[in-house]
């Protein structure tokens, strides 16, 4: 496996194939466990809104 730390639009590419959200939630409970805090901040922030303003409320 590759020392180079996922991004966070890589781990948008690898969550989009969830298809259930009983997939969705083991995988954030493995990463809960098996990234480093650095790495769990940019996980997480893949699954935030950003900021571009592209919500209507």
């Amino acid at each position: 496996m590759s020392d180079k730390p996922l991004t966070k639009t890589d781990y948008l590419m690898r969550l989009r194939r969830c298809q259930t959200i009983d997939t969705l939630e083991r995988v954030i409970e493995k990463n809960k466990y098996e990234l480093s805090d650095n790495e769990l901040a940019v996980f997480y922030s893949a699954g935030r809104p950003s900021s571009g303003g592209t919500d209507h409320e």
